[in-house]
């Protein structure tokens, strides 16, 4: 036992900083050489063999061609004491692998794709195979199958009605029990990769959910709140008959229309009855109160979640996941500091235009440049202008952004983007928007920050005949 010891020592010594190992139930060990695409195993049970043996993963089955060795890990979350495990491939896909009891040779049992979480349960001798896929948003399909033959088990297989903002399954914790009649039953605590804890009971009843996800906030706006849609269209009323112009018929019946609902408003105040109970609100039941304290907080999570909490009292009134999004790159001694770019184009003051707030992260997914993602904050909707006909990749990378004090027509701060050939990019991409920006243009000034060297850069932004040029370096740079 000491040479057998020594000799894993050492062979976890040689292989730790590209290995992934792990000892099974009837205790094998196992490693996977991301390297060399080997797969190794001992029996710590055998006095006879003391010396690892190998295989190259692809010869464990036509699942793995195409595709190299990632990691292993166990299935189920108590103490490993089955004999099966997970291997992690690259294209996503998890194999179930287990060991032949004669041979002592790994056997590849099944393939699951990539949004498959596989989780294993023991309940007496019962051990079963617990699948959870995500088939469409909102829908969760779980299936069972049994660890001997793979035997689907019908009656334990549901599916269940997820909110529409939550993630895939991304970990599941799975608690069997005997219910009163002696059937068998579960329940599963389950994880999404937007950091949401959900319990779900057999029958498909979402028991609780909780939003983890708030613990990581990368960026917050504060959006003033519009004023009721009555109020709105007061407004509209006196601006018309202040700017309007005809024959004095025309602007009696004008200013007689605006005293009517005038009426009609504050006949509904006499029955007892708020302002604010009779309007059709834009955002469920929140207005601007009186003294304009109550704000809509718009929250960026770590994982690309987007919250609408109302500063009153704490409500979530909508929530939007952004699966492909995450945080800028950045590292700060040794902490993951990613952040985002998140500014507010248009607040809620320009009736009938709606707000309207810009975020920018980078991909996780295909897109090898940054997202850039346009939202109305008051209903958690996307907003996709014509320059983005194409989806929200960009064909480069952002390194810096700014909101310029500058404004189309439609009343739309201008957003500059600044990519990494130092480029300048602007948001909304109109007429409008360039002549704005072009009158701001010599006042516009960029610095950027280079954490690995401690140092600051100032850029101004030049412009070209009819577009947007580079940003030209200033004289001279600061040290941190």
């Amino acid at each position: 036992h000491r040479q057998i010891g020594y000799r894993l020592l050492c062979f976890y010594i040689l292989l730790c900083s590209y290995c992934s190992c792990l000892i099974t139930g009837h205790h094998f060990l196992v490693c996977v050489d991301k390297v060399t695409e080997a797969f190794h195993w001992l029996s710590l049970n055998s006095t006879e063999k003391h010396l690892f043996e190998m295989a190259f993963v692809q010869s464990l089955g036509d699942s793995m061609i195409g595709s190299s060795p990632m990691y292993v890990s166990h299935l189920g979350h108590e103490t490993p004491n089955y004999q099966e495990f997970l291997l992690h491939l690259s294209t996503g896909k998890k194999v179930v692998i287990t060991f032949d009891p004669v041979t002592e040779k790994p056997i590849a049992k099944k393939t699951f794709e990539l949004n498959q979480d596989v989780q294993m349960a023991t309940f007496g001798d019962m051990t079963i195979l617990f699948i959870l896929s995500q088939k469409q948003q909102g829908l969760l399909d779980i299936q069972c199958l049994t660890t001997e033959d793979l035997r689907e088990l019908s009656e334990l297989a549901q599916t269940v009605e997820m909110p529409d903002h939550v993630g895939a399954p991304k970990q599941a914790f799975v608690y069997l029990f005997h219910k009163k009649d002696k059937s068998l039953g579960y329940r599963i605590l389950l994880v999404t990769e937007d950091c949401v804890v959900s319990l779900i009971q057999q029958n498909g009843r979402l028991l609780w959910t909780r939003e983890e996800s708030l613990s990581d906030v990368r960026a917050v706006e504060f959006l003033d709140l519009p004023i009721s849609t009555g109020k709105s269209h007061m407004e509209n009323l006196f601006i018309e008959l202040a700017t309007a112009t005809g024959d004095p018929v025309s602007l009696f019946l004008q200013r007689i229309t605006v005293q009517l609902t005038q009426l009609q408003m504050f006949l509904g105040s006499l029955n007892g009855k708020q302002e604010d109970e009779l309007e059709d609100l834009t955002i469920e039941g929140m207005s601007r109160d009186r003294f304009n304290l109550r704000k809509l907080i718009v929250v960026l999570t770590s994982p690309g979640k987007l919250f609408g909490i109302d500063s009153q009292d704490g409500k979530v009134h909508w929530q939007l996941y952004l699966p492909d999004l995450k945080p800028m790159t950045g590292i700060d001694n040794g902490r993951d500091a990613g952040v985002y770019f998140m500014f507010v184009q248009r607040t809620s003051e320009h009736f009938p235009h709606p707000p309207q707030i810009a975020i920018v992260g980078s991909s996780k997914g295909q897109c090898s440049g940054s997202l850039i993602y346009f939202i109305n904050p008051l209903t958690g909707r996307l907003v996709r202008p014509d320059i983005l006909s194409e989806g929200p990749c960009l064909p480069y990378t952002a390194i810096q952004a700014s909101l310029l004090p500058a404004e189309d027509d439609e009343s739309m701060r201008v957003l500059l983007l600044i990519d990494n050939e130092l480029k300048a990019h602007v948001f909304p991409h109109s007429a409008a928007a360039l002549e704005a920006v072009g009158l701001q243009q010599p006042a516009v000034f960029i610095h950027t920050v280079n954490c690995s060297s401690g140092s600051v850069a100032g850029y101004s932004l030049q412009s070209r005949e009819s577009e947007l040029g580079r940003m030209k370096k200033c004289s001279g740079a600061a040290g941190l």
